[in-house]
């Protein structure tokens, strides 16, 4: 006969285990770690505060399952051990490298909301040009390299389209084609310059491009936030330069800026790409992304509606790791300065290092507080929510002196948001 504790000596609950009712009143034993799921009944929904070995007497074919997806794990193993070392391996990409570019920060357009300080007469120079190009040649010239993507930035960057912009996507894919690697541009504009000179130009020259643009609402919400000299609309001249884009192939992220006051008129603006666009959405050119703006706190948990369009073609940013932890992502700014994050104001004191003449990265110090922060800190890798957190370093570096909690102000109901949000997509 079993001894009462040996099942608890040899084996452990998971430390990444937890119970959640879904929205069809099911109940389900999820592992953030494993992204493991089985349902369990309404009458076992304590089942994590029972003995392993009252488990097993009760059901041993049900206590087989749970050590076989991991829910159950021997005494010795060490899950912070394997969470840390398997975000680290997704950190890591050598086939794929994105290469993130601020020709200016100057913007013709000054949003509320926006947190930088946009600089007139911001280029970059000859000089740090050249080294962007030694910098793109040495980067697709590895030998495990796949694809190269280059994503302008910015302040507003389609600016400099006539300048460095050209230049640099020019000079990439001469070299790309060279050494057979795919190269891929993404913008990141407010769609007011995405004229048809531009968008002939790409499509001409067949870059394979896809555009981020912005929404603050519907008409009238969009043209109180972004205003520009001597135009009545700018929401009209950014749909009409969608719709040319799209004409055209292109593909683009349609990003909705939200608050609670402008939420809802998002519908509006889904139904004039479900009406004028609806191939487009078909076969997933475009793609739309929900974001609370930084500054409004009182909209959390907002239900993201699909408007007609299928879940396929809506992002859920939660799911994706920061680009900033990633080893294989770099923004060059105008001058020349190294940045990880674009969420923050491109100052001095929040530079990690320096692009030099030969083309080479000379990193500072703030670069390896970076990398080391978001795995040694107890509070995080002991997190429940760990293994799926896309919580960047940036987050850390900002909170490092906070003695507990969680270092995004998350509540047990925040984190169960996103627990139910990973659940959804199984």
């Amino acid at each position: 006969m079993e001894n009462k504790s040996s099942s608890d000596k040899e084996f452990k609950w998971s430390k990444y285990n937890c119970v959640v009712q879904l929205e069809n009143s099911k109940y389900v034993l999820y592992n953030t770690l494993t992204n493991n799921i089985v349902t369990i009944l309404e009458s076992n929904i304590d089942i994590l505060n029972k003995s392993l070995f009252d488990v097993k007497t009760t059901n041993i074919t049900f206590f087989n399952i749970l050590k076989e997806k991991e829910f159950i794990v021997s005494k010795d193993y060490n899950e912070k051990e394997k969470a840390v070392l398997k975000l680290k391996s997704e950190t890591k990409e050598s086939h794929f490298f994105e290469l993130i570019i601020n020709p200016t920060l100057n913007c013709n357009l000054k949003c509320w909301y926006c947190y930088e300080k946009h600089l007139k007469n911001t280029h970059i120079s000859k000089e740090t040009l050249n080294s962007i190009f030694i910098f793109i040649k040495n980067i697709v010239e590895q030998k495990d390299l796949e694809k190269l993507l280059i994503t302008f930035f910015g302040g507003e960057p389609l600016l400099e389209f006539n300048s460095s912009i050209l230049e640099i996507i020019q000079y990439a894919k001469k070299v790309c084609n060279k050494y057979n690697k795919k190269l891929m541009l993404s913008f990141v504009t407010n769609g007011t310059l995405l004229n048809s000179d531009i968008i002939n130009l790409l499509y001409t020259n067949e870059y394979d491009c896809t555009f981020q643009v912005t929404f603050d609402g519907n008409r009238k919400f969009h043209d109180a936030t972004k205003k520009m000299a001597r135009v009545n609309s700018t929401f009209d001249i950014i749909i009409e330069n969608i719709m040319y884009a799209l004409s055209k192939g292109f593909k683009f992220i349609i990003r909705y800026n939200y608050t609670k006051d402008n939420f809802e008129t998002f519908k509006e603006v889904t139904d004039i790409f479900t009406t004028y666009a609806e191939q487009s959405i078909k076969y997933k050119q475009i793609r739309f992304s929900y974001h609370r703006v930084w500054q409004d706190h009182d909209v959390k948990h907002m239900h993201l509606p699909d408007n007609g369009v299928p879940h396929k073609n809506i992002q859920n940013s939660s799911f994706d790791i920061c680009y900033a932890d990633r080893e294989n992502s770099v923004i060059i700014n105008y001058d020349g300065k190294i940045y990880k994050c674009t969420a923050r104001d491109f100052r001095e004191d929040n530079s990690e290092g320096l692009l030099n003449k030969e083309g080479s990265i000379i990193y500072n110090s703030n670069m390896k507080k970076r990398m080391d922060i978001r795995y040694n800190n107890d509070n995080c890798v002991d997190c429940l929510i760990f293994p799926i957190c896309n919580i960047c370093s940036q987050y850390c570096l900002e909170n490092i002196n906070r003695n507990s909690g969680c270092l995004r102000n998350l509540s047990d109901n925040d984190k169960l948001h996103i627990i139910l949000d990973r659940i959804n997509v199984i």
